[in-house]
């Protein structure tokens, strides 16, 4: 009788290891994926803004107005080719811009808002729809449905990231 009950709760204990296990891993999954998301959710749209930078650096003006939407069978109704060339060719007022760094990405309705920031220069806005793959210079500098609340975290965040960068508040 003496060794009915010596291994009792030994699979008690096996269980448990094996039910933390599992809830720690699952919990590791859904930090890792909660990460990714937020890391790659805008992914595709940022790189058709890097890529039109990219175009427009390298003085492929046909390539940066295809990104933007258009072409020149198909230009755009209000926006035709010697306008873009206005505005972002090599001698256009937002050609300077172009060398900036891509600073902030606001989520605005159906679409994102993009600050390409260059040192002595206003900020560049640049809007792209998550629907329609056109690229567009943006018509709010903050986006209106966030309201105050959505002011106040794009101050903060922008004023943590220059006390982290050392850059001088503006």
């Amino acid at each position: 009788m003496s060794g009915y009950l010596e291994n009792y709760g030994a699979g008690e204990e096996r269980r448990n290891r094996i039910v933390l296990w599992s809830v720690l891993g699952i919990l590791a999954v859904l930090v890792l994926s909660t990460l990714l998301y937020f890391q790659f959710r805008f992914y595709s749209e940022e790189k058709r803004v890097q890529s039109f930078l990219a175009a427009v650096r390298a003085k492929d003006f046909d390539k940066a107005y295809e990104i933007w939407g258009c072409t020149a069978q198909q230009p755009c109704r209000d926006y035709a080719m010697n306008k873009f060339m206005e505005d972002w060719g090599p001698t256009g007022t937002s050609a300077g811009l172009v060398n900036g760094e891509l600073n902030y990405v606001e989520p605005c309705g159906v679409g994102l808002i993009y600050t390409i920031e260059t040192p002595g220069r206003q900020p560049l806005l640049l809007y792209t729809s998550k629907i329609d793959p056109t690229l567009g210079y943006s018509p709010w500098a903050i986006c209106p449905e966030k309201g105050v609340s959505g002011i106040t975290i794009r101050k903060v965040g922008l004023f943590i990231k220059r006390l982290i960068h050392g850059e001088q508040a503006q």
